[in-house]
């Protein structure tokens, strides 16, 4: 009989000791999720926030000889004014996840959203040559001078934003530019990412073939290099700066030293933020981690598009 009390409670010592393992660990997970649910929730709504709907008009201007087509967003109030610059997709401004940054920009902002020469609807880039460089911010700096005679505003005050490849252009043209604000949505180092990624070279030579442009392997670092971080902050940026990056994505480690030293020499203008799960291409490519279907329901399907909206109202309003 005793031993039979002996072998119950520990046996009921063993359940309860696994009730609690289990409490635990799904602490451990749950609890996290829930902390980058919740910060994505309070971004997208932040955007979503005084969001109207805007009139969109499509626009043409010239670049460097070139014809560059363009989607001008106009909401009823806008907040300032944007141009903002796709990545390296050879349908450009109309990609899904352009399109979608753009539209979300456009229901606070002024936005033009165009496409680099070579991609989308603009004028072609024309063949390749040596000496050539995707150094493409003159489309840039000829939007923000459509917008600035347009609607009567200094140049230095439309705000640039980028993604990806656009992300390092809008980073020289504010430079080149003098501008008070840019995003930098998604910024890597081309430098860095030929040197440690041996496969880097040889996707750009694909994706370059695309829009038109025939690139020898070994004359891609060359062609890249206007847009290597070190030469794009190789002194304080006139303005302020944000960079933006998926917790899935590299950019932030791979930018690591840069951000150190600018941050070093530059007090005050640089500001990083994270979005949680997000990777590159917030989920418009690649394979969506495994609470994707979850956090679309609870956030919404642009959700993770709104976070970024949301986290750029927040860094203009400081």
């Amino acid at each position: 009989m005793a031993s039979r009390r002996r072998s119950g409670r520990w046996t009921r010592r063993l359940a309860w000791a696994l009730i609690a393992g289990v409490l635990a660990v799904s602490g451990w997970v749950v609890v996290p999720e829930a902390l980058k649910l919740r910060e994505l929730w309070v971004l997208a709504a932040r955007a979503r926030d005084g969001a109207a709907t805007p009139r969109v008009e499509t626009i043409e201007y010239t670049s460097a000889g070139r014809r560059i087509v363009a989607d001008l967003y106009q909401p009823p109030t806008p907040r300032g004014y944007v141009v903002f610059a796709h990545g390296n997709r050879p349908d450009g401004r109309r990609h899904p996840l352009a399109r979608a940054l753009a539209g979300a920009l456009g229901r606070h902002f002024t936005t033009l959203a165009f496409d680099f020469r070579g991609y989308g609807d603009s004028g072609p880039l024309g063949p390749y040559r040596p000496g050539m460089t995707l150094d493409l911010t003159s489309d840039i700096v000829a939007g923000v001078r459509y917008l600035a005679q347009r609607f009567e505003v200094a140049p230095e005050d439309v705000i640039l934003v980028g993604h990806s490849f656009g992300s390092a252009s809008v980073n020289l043209a504010a430079k080149k530019l003098g501008a008070r604000r840019a995003v930098a949505i998604g910024t890597g180092d081309a430098r860095r990412m030929l040197s440690l990624r041996p496969d880097f070279a040889a996707g750009q030579v694909r994706k370059l073939a695309q829009v038109g442009l025939d690139v020898p392997l070994d004359h891609i670092p060359a062609l890249y290099e206007p847009l290597y971080a070190d030469n794009i902050f190789d002194t304080c940026p006139a303005g302020q700066r944000l960079f933006i990056w998926g917790e899935y994505e590299p950019g932030a480690a791979m930018m690591g030293d840069v951000l150190s030293r600018l941050r070093r020499d530059c007090p005050g203008r640089i500001d990083v933020a994270i979005i949680p799960r997000a990777n590159h291409m917030y989920w418009f490519e690649g394979r969506p981690f495994t609470g994707f279907q979850l956090y679309s329901v609870l956030i919404g399907q642009n959700g993770w598009i709104d976070a970024v909206v949301g986290t750029i109202l927040e860094h203009l309003g400081r």
